[in-house]
């Protein structure tokens, strides 16, 4: 990975910086980034941050910091109020604004509040914003303007209405791609594939973009179903000179996000390229552009024609690869020109830039994949990018603002870290990403991490022709582990660790008890006893045994049996006991594995007749609830009895025993930032049948319990690419989950399908029905947003609707947001 070439900053008529104090006015990680900058320009870098953001990297990074006020008790986000941010520039005596991406980055009413506050903006002027920031007026100063470049068929008109749009649709001709008029990052975005879902599509994407980019205007375009995202990064002076740092292609996207970027593209032909790169430096001029931009095209891979999509009039969040493959620092180069410096003087671009090797970038996310990307948040037990676990790893870039004991919070967006690689070429820098990935550990949130490996991995991904339709077409197998055919069979394997972690634990606590009491007949009348002494070998109370359960990741499958009517694939659990007379020695610990059994399936209950009013129908209603209780009680009481036959010695005696050497283990206690949460985090090298085995262990209860209480345990697996989840609880904790679990079932299948509850912490956007309104299976009932992404609760049956939110509420996850009744 070349190092960056710095651009110096101009100075003034008495020698001094133009820029020596620089306001950021954004947060995460293109902050951090933009902070790194400034570190090498010696630019003292001011923070601006949020009370819910307060614990973020930037803030502790930064030169100063200075907080906003909270998101929660404002109805416009403090990183969007241009006169709030201007003001704190000014009292903080800056000289120039960094809007970094997204907020206010394209926005041309505060570019021009910045220039007129007699600050600098580290961005192309308002005039360019305006015209290019905005992809209807884009594309109508193109057409007057530079006809020779190519448009995608559309409407770009002003009529905003839905008949209008509608009409517009119906003319270029279905499926068409409804865009956000202002603004980017594949919000207020849909694709439509029949005049019949146009209206709600609109409507969402109206709504989107309102909120994302302050405008719901919207236009329409030819949906391009094989298509690849290529675009060309641009940087002008106040000379009117404009140069190209080279193309990256984006075509690996999902909800019309990138995730995965690359540079150069792999596919476009030289000629191609030219002529690309000739369209997006003629925009520049044009426009007299200063600073960087991106100049987008869609490339139709059928027939090699590239047409024009949008220019984002800011700093990219993909802008690493370029810097890795020119060798230029881009936010420095930003820096020198809203300063006054020239492209012409800076030797570094002259007379064209070269471009080495190929560089490849990676956004972890918190999301679900299986789940429709639905975005995650929560707390970072264990954040250790890869490079950690190898450090021979060279020409290797992780952008981030978290760490371990990070919360991810709804308010932001998803975007965890950005994971960047250089090498000479594209097959050694894939194999370099996945090396890194594979490495990577983001434990406590749910994220695209395995997801991304598993695209890198993919046949589809090797083949340089790949389109946007990419993760759509290839999604079920991108969703396996790409490492391992049997996940099952994994989980089983690992089951025993959960369990040796207890055993460890507890070895530990009884040697410092010992310790405490300084031996001699210290600690108490039974210090002498070892461990695990038990005077009833034979009753299966004595047997030390765990269960463990792999908790299953695809939550979105049992989500579909249950709305398909059928019962759900339970996730595997296993009974681990650990012989009372092969005491362990020399860290040589000896287990048992077996499967437990199902719970069985219920009958069908038979239902009381409903009665002739209300009041009857209630009553009715909780009998046949207390009758399905009554029989799943008596259900978990049969199935903790089978479960106990299997401890009796007899039964033992005829299950194998494998034995674990623990050839190092260490631990940590870690404390989230306000002290609410704590949890350990272990090193554990095991050899376990022949096979060596490095594992890192992450869970929340603290020491040994004895099997009081259930423990959530992540177990990661370098070998895996990802950590599994499981849950640990002793035998009588086991019992009394089956019990709560009866209860919780006691509505049975389809009362899960009657209530309705928040997938993530979010914001009831929309309540589309009143109280006492019929409600029809497939219709929208609650719209909620979650990181700046809309989802629809939608209705599995027919029914009466009731609402159990109001509009504009904050909700936790598993929140009742409505019932149908």
């Amino acid at each position: 990975m070349p190092t960056l070439s710095i651009a110096p900053l101009p100075v003034d008529d008495a020698g001094r910086p133009v820029i020596r104090r620089l306001l950021i006015a954004n947060r995460g990680e293109i902050a951090c980034r933009i902070i790194s900058t400034c570190r090498k320009l010696a630019v003292v870098s001011i923070a601006v941050y949020t009370e819910e953001d307060r614990d973020s990297l930037h803030v502790g990074e930064a030169d100063e910091a200075v907080c906003l006020g909270s998101i929660r008790l404002s109805d416009l986000s403090p990183h969007q109020d241009g006169p709030l941010l201007i003001r704190t520039a000014l009292d903080l005596r800056a000289d120039a604004i960094h809007p970094g991406y997204g907020y206010l980055s394209e926005n041309a009413e505060f570019a021009e509040l910045v220039k007129a506050a007699g600050l600098r903006f580290i961005g192309p002027s308002a005039y360019s914003i305006s015209v290019l920031g905005d992809k209807r007026q884009a594309k109508q100063f193109l057409i007057k303007e530079a006809p020779s470049v190519p448009l995608i068929p559309g409407y770009n008109g002003k009529a905003q209405d839905v008949a209008s749009l509608e009409a517009e649709a119906d003319r270029i001709g279905f499926p068409v791609l409804i865009k956000a008029a202002a603004g980017g990052g594949g919000k207020g975005m849909r694709i439509v594939h029949d005049r019949a879902a146009f209206e709600a599509e609109l409507s969402r994407a109206q709504s989107e973009a309102l909120r994302s980019f302050g405008s719901s205007d919207c236009l329409l375009e030819k949906y391009i179903a094989k298509g690849k995202h290529i675009e060309v990064q641009i940087m002008g002076d106040s000379a009117g000179d404009v140069v190209s740092l080279h193309e990256r292609e984006c075509s690996i996207q999902r909800r019309h996000q990138k995730i995965i970027e690359e540079s150069p593209s792999p596919w476009i032909s030289p000629e191609m390229r030219e002529r690309m790169t000739a369209a997006a430096t003629l925009i520049g001029k044009l426009l007299a552009y200063e600073g960087a931009g991106t100049v987008e095209f869609m490339v139709e891979v059928t027939t090699a024609t590239f047409y024009f999509l949008e220019v984002n009039t800011r700093i990219q969040v993909e802008h690493a690869i370029t810097e890795e493959t020119t060798g230029i620092d881009i936010v420095a180069l930003q820096i020198y020109v809203a300063a006054g410096g020239l492209l012409r003087d800076y030797a570094a671009l002259a007379p064209v830039v070269p471009q080495r090797g190929h560089s490849i970038e990676c956004r972890l996310c918190a999301e679900d994949p299986a789940r429709g990307f639905t975005p995650a948040s929560g707390l970072v037990l264990r954040w250790a990018p890869g490079t950690d676990a190898d450090g021979n790893m060279t020409d290797v870039r992780i952008e981030t603002a978290i760490a371990t004991g990070s919360s991810i919070s709804v308010h932001f967006d998803s975007m965890i870290a950005k994971m960047v690689v250089w090498a000479p070429d594209r097959a050694s820098a894939i194999a370099k990403m996945v090396r890194l990935l594979r490495h990577t550990q983001c434990i406590g949130i749910k994220s695209n991490h395995l997801f991304l490996q598993a695209c890198l991995l993919h046949p589809a991904f090797a083949d340089v022709e790949y389109s946007t339709n990419f993760i759509p077409d290839n999604l079920d197998a991108l969703l396996r582990n790409p490492h391992v055919d049997d996940m099952a069979e994994q989980r089983r394997q690992l089951s025993f660790a959960p369990s040796l972690l207890a055993k460890l634990f507890a070895a530990d606590a009884a040697a410092a008890a010992a310790a405490a009491g300084g031996g001699g007949g210290g600690g108490g009348p039974f210090a002498s006893i070892k461990p695990g002494f038990r005077n009833q070998v034979f009753d299966t109370g004595s047997v030390a045994a765990d269960v463990v359960v792999a908790v299953d990741a695809s939550a979105a499958a049992t989500a579909a049996a249950i709305a398909a009517g059928e019962k759900p694939a339970e996730s595997a659990k296993m009974l681990i006991t650990w012989p009372f007379d092969r005491a362990a020695r020399a860290g040589c610990y000896t287990y048992q594995l077996q499967a437990l059994p199902e719970v069985e399936e219920l009958p069908a209950v038979p239902k009381r007749a409903a009665g002739k009013d209300a009041a009857a129908a209630a009553a009715a209603a909780a009998a046949d609830e207390r009758d399905r209780k009554k029989a799943g009680l008596a259900a978990a009481a049969r199935h903790f009895t089978q479960c106990r036959r299997r401890l009796d010695a007899e039964h033992l005696a005829r299950i194998p025993a494998s034995m674990v050497k623990v050839a190092s283990w260490q631990r940590r206690s870690r404390r989230s930032a306000d002290g609410s949460r704590a949890w350990t985090t272990a090193e554990l090298v095991v050899e376990d049948g022949g096979r060596r085995r490095e594992l890192s262990l992450t869970w929340e209860e603290q020491g040994a319990d004895g099997g009081q209480q259930q423990q959530q345990v992540f177990c990661f697996d370098a070998g895996l690419g990802t950590a599994i989840e499981f849950t640990r609880s002793g035998m009588l904790v086991y019992g009394g989950a089956l019990k709560s679990a009866a209860a919780a079932a006691a509505g049975g299948a389809e009362g899960m399908l009657r209530r309705y509850r928040a997938p993530m912490p979010c914001k009831v956007l929309r309540v589309a029905k009143r109280r006492g309104d019929k409600v029809v299976k497939g219709e929208v009932m609650v719209v909620v947003e979650s990181m700046k992404m809309e989802t629809t609760i939608v209705a599995a049956l027919d029914g009466v609707f009731e609402p159990r939110v109001v509009e504009g509420t904050a909700v936790d996850a598993d929140v009742l947001l409505c019932e149908i009744l």
